[in-house]
């Protein structure tokens, strides 16, 4: 009974020290949405469109595009601005502002030849000259005040052309783009990495993210266990680049897109809602398996087989939800350092997310080190170690030394920050500082002490840090005092 409630307390702790600094909530945005307003609000304003969906924006205003005028009143000179505000609670990690114009109708010799982007009424970018067709990116994965932001956003792009004259340049979308959570399937898996004589079904963890930024890359980092056997975990970061959008010379790219019997029977030429036209392509991927746990020491490089990667409504082929479709060759550089684990080869790997919601975003590599010296008693100075990397949805054992060999007692006291106090009464330097978490008695056995301390599977757990050092009862000093420990909880 006490053991477990010291491993329950051991928890506790661990919830009780998570930082503010995890990402919270982000979403993937498709580019249908039309739910925003379009009004007319000066002479020197072509559009102001307010957008009440914080997610992606789509406008509509005849059945294929939307037509912004720049008239001889305006002097062919205005503004379209779109304000983003996170719902309640909601913080987001922004990544691309987009518009795509589609043609340009001429009534005169004059058009619209230059944008200038503005962010929070700061100058980010400038087009020109603009092109009547073209996709126009911003990049705003490295903007301060962008990142983890739960604060409205303010976008102004800010057309000229020539003076006097009518033009109408249109514009057939516009997006707003945001880091997203990759999900398991309706399987309960993301990846099948062949591996043989093992189940091949693979599940990603909570809190694995999905980035595309507006230079046409993508990176997806993440951490994946064998749905049989968990102990068997990798960190997953793989890196997308030559992004393909509709409209590309290169669309769809060759070979593209993968489609199966369930999607093909989805598409709008089927009479399903699925429109290929909506989707985008990688024509590059590359990255790394890192082996965890029962896997630890493995490395496992993965790239493209000449297949774009593929992301849209239904690319995954296994939901009609927005997902990302990968296949990859395999090449295992170093095998497991726990010979009973060894691989004995891979043969490839299939990749099929869904793009969902999550508290958090992970992407934070699990570390624990220890620090100071200690107190040394009759047999030396006691040890303060894990087990292995504090990572999230598992068990670590904290483990303390007995250097006297003799059954005694002690205590673990955890806290947020760092010290190195001389305390009189304990005979020695107390490294933990406040505030203190909790502190807590234990019966040393003259073998050592162990505790089990669980992890959730939360991403929220993510840069969890706090401080533990143990003290215990000693028959040549007053107390032996272990070194502090340092523990990082991460997903990697």
């Amino acid at each position: 009974m006490k053991e477990t409630l010291v491993a329950t307390l051991c928890t506790l702790a661990i919830a009780s020290s998570t930082t503010l600094s995890a990402q919270k909530l982000v979403a993937y945005y498709d580019f249908e949405n039309t739910d925003l307003v379009s009004s007319h609000v000066g002479p020197n304003s072509a559009s102001d469109i307010s957008l009440s969906n914080p997610h992606v924006f789509w406008y509509e205003a005849s059945t294929d595009d939307t037509l912004m005028c720049f008239d001889v009143q305006w002097l062919n000179d205005g503004d379209m601005t779109l304000t983003v505000t996170p719902a309640p609670g909601e913080k987001l990690n922004l990544t691309r502002f987009w518009w795509r114009s589609w043609k340009d109708r001429q009534t005169s010799p004059v058009t619209v030849n230059r944008a200038e982007v503005f962010v929070n009424e700061v100058s980010v970018a400038t087009f020109d000259p603009l092109l009547p067709i073209a996709l126009n990116v911003v990049d705003l994965s490295t903007m301060p005040g962008l990142q983890n932001t739960d604060q409205p956003v303010v976008f102004r792009v800010h057309f000229t052309g020539a003076m006097g004259g009518q033009t109408s340049y249109e514009i057939s979308s516009v997006g707003v783009e945001a880091k997203t959570c990759i999900v398991n399937d309706s399987r309960n898996r993301v990846l099948d990495l062949y591996i043989p004589g093992q189940p091949f079904g693979w599940r990603i963890l909570d809190g694995s993210s999905f980035c595309e930024r507006g230079d046409g890359t993508a990176t997806w980092i993440g951490a994946i266990e064998n749905m049989s056997d968990p102990c068997k975990r990798f960190s997953l970061h793989i890196d997308f680049s030559g992004r393909v959008d509709f409209g590309d010379p290169n669309f769809p790219p060759m070979g593209s897109p993968e489609l199966n019997l369930a999607i093909t029977n989805e598409l709008v030429e089927n009479g399903g809602t699925i429109d290929l036209d909506t989707w985008h392509y990688y024509t590059s991927v590359s990255g790394q398996l890192i082996g965890k746990l029962c896997y630890e020491g493995a490395v496992i490089d993965v790239a493209d087989p000449g297949v774009a990667a593929q992301v849209g409504h239904g690319a995954s082929l296994t939901s009609l939800d927005v997902g990302l479709g990968v296949w990859l060759t395999t090449n295992l550089v170093t095998n497991t350092n726990d010979a009973q684990y060894t691989i004995p080869s891979v043969l490839g790997a299939d990749g099929y997310g869904v793009f969902g919601d999550c508290e958090c975003l992970g992407g934070v590599e699990a570390m624990w080190s220890n620090y100071g010296t200690g107190t040394a008693g009759c047999g030396g100075v006691p040890q303060l170690t894990l087990n292995h990397a504090p990572l999230t949805g598992t068990s670590i054992d904290i483990q303390v030394s007995n250097p006297s060999g003799m059954a005694t007692n002690g205590a673990l006291v955890w806290g947020l920050s760092t010290d190195n106090i001389f305390i009189p009464f304990l005979g020695g330097n107390l490294l933990v500082g406040p505030p203190i978490i909790i502190a807590f008695g234990f019966a040393m056995p003259a073998g050592g002490y162990v505790l089990p301390c669980n992890i959730p599977d939360s991403a929220c757990q993510t840069l969890t840090r706090f401080y533990a050092q143990a003290i215990v009862i000693d028959q040549c000093v007053p107390f032996a005092m272990s070194p502090g420990i340092d523990i990082k909880v991460g997903d990697l």
